[in-house]
């Protein structure tokens, strides 16, 4: 494991005091790079070699928004590196207990999924031998996140206002950073936040325009989860107007969901998230 602690900052607010899906988000990929600089898979190397890890995936179950100034502990842990896939778990929680060496009360679990990528070509690449000794493997998990499915897109999606991606969205990759796409689609989230769910399906690069599109989903049903890629299908229909999208209940079969895609000219989604 990897623990990494930090002070809920002004900058990472809303209007309510709470912290943003965007600063978790950012707080979780910190704590992810920094594990990685400080076992000596650093940022210059992986700069030079060509190499990156790409986020394919994300999923919060949050108990409760971390608030202006609280003090956080960040902890993550990998749990399988194989074949170019790394998988990690973390857990957000209050800085401290009552009694030394007693963990606070936990706010948010997070489960992640990466790909290790050469940025020239676009392919993947298997993860060095050294790796799973470097980072070690635990498979021990913090608490309970529903398993993972594959998400799709509905039927009937309202698209908006187009935007063209600027230069400060981009990353060291030159791409589009993974929590950019989020703070594009502010504006679509419910108010009230339970659960979260994105997956990334290919890159935006400087230039391109991207078309957000969201639908009101119910009918969640699970399918069989695939054992190697730990993803199933999301059978999902078109909510009618007037679904409660408040969060109320959310996270329940047959409770409704906000499905949001942000789609390229083509029609095809970059990315696709899951806010209940």
């Amino acid at each position: 494991m990897y623990i990494i602690r930090k002070r809920v900052a002004y900058s990472e607010i809303d209007s309510s005091g709470r912290m943003t899906i965007p600063a978790i988000l950012d707080s979780l990929q910190d704590c992810a790079t920094f594990h990685s600089q400080d076992v000596g898979i650093t940022l210059d190397w992986l700069m030079r070699e060509h190499l990156a890890w790409v986020t394919a995936s994300w999923r919060l179950k949050i108990s409760r928004f971390p608030v202006f100034g609280e003090e956080l502990e960040i902890e993550t842990r990998p749990y399988k590196l194989a074949h170019s896939i790394g998988k990690r778990a973390f857990e957000i929680r209050v800085h401290g207990g009552e009694r030394d060496g007693e963990n606070g009360e936990s706010l948010i679990l997070a489960d992640s999924q990466w790909v290790f990528s050469d940025v020239l070509n676009g392919k993947n690449v298997n993860l060095p031998a050294d790796f799973v000794d470097r980072f070690g493997i635990d498979e021990s998990f913090p608490g309970s996140i529903s398993p993972r499915r594959r998400l799709k897109t509905a039927t009937d999606m309202e698209a908006h206002e187009p935007f063209i991606v600027g230069v400060g969205q981009l990353d060291t990759n030159n791409h589009v950073n993974n929590v950019q796409y989020v703070r594009a689609a502010l504006p679509y989230f419910p108010q009230d936040i339970h659960e979260f769910m994105i997956e990334y399906r290919r890159s935006a690069h400087l230039g391109d325009v991207i078309i957000p599109k969201t639908a009101d989903i119910a009918d969640i049903a699970e399918k069989t989860v695939d054992a190697n890629l730990g993803s199933a299908d999301l059978d999902v229909r078109t909510a009618g107007k007037g679904a409660n999208t408040s969060g109320t209940g959310a996270g329940r079969v047959g409770q409704y969901a906000r499905l949001i895609s942000l789609d390229a000219a083509d029609g095809k989604p970059y990315v696709i998230m899951e806010v209940r």
